[in-house]
């Protein structure tokens, strides 16, 4: 096992209700339990990061192929301005859907309403994962 710490007065924290949690598993594992997590959540809205645009597109294709029974959309830095505002207004829109993105999704956009924000790939750093989480 291995120790991992919160500082209490950092500069910079997760609201104090959010409840956190983590799955550790192998890197092969990571889509099939990514699939199994949204499967059991059908009625939620996700916000799920990648670290790259690219990781994004594929897996965004991928996903829309196997059907999990809820909308998936993405959102990354190599689509045009325009394409992001829709798919952010469209993600708004829906009750129940799963969004893939990049750390784009993670500065300046209020996704109120989220019940989960899954972080398939470590964010770079403690700030970009404050601002993840919301």
């Amino acid at each position: 096992p291995e120790y991992i710490w919160v500082h209490e007065k950092a500069k910079f924290s997760t609201p104090a209700t959010l409840e956190q949690n983590y799955i550790v598993c192998e890197l092969y594992q990571k889509v099939n339990m990514l699939y199994s997590f949204l499967r059991s959540h059908l009625n939620k809205k996700s916000i799920v990061f990648f670290a790259s645009c690219k990781e994004v597109q594929y897996l965004f294709r991928v996903f829309c192929r196997l059907r999990p029974g809820l909308p998936i959309l993405a959102l990354h830095g190599k689509q045009q301005q325009m394409k992001r505002m829709e798919v952010y207004q469209d993600f708004l829109r829906k009750k129940s859907a799963v969004l893939f993105a990049t750390d784009l999704a993670a500065r300046g956009l209020d996704f109120p309403a989220v019940n989960w924000v899954i972080q398939v790939d470590c964010p770079e750093d403690a700030n970009t994962y404050i601002h993840r989480v919301g």
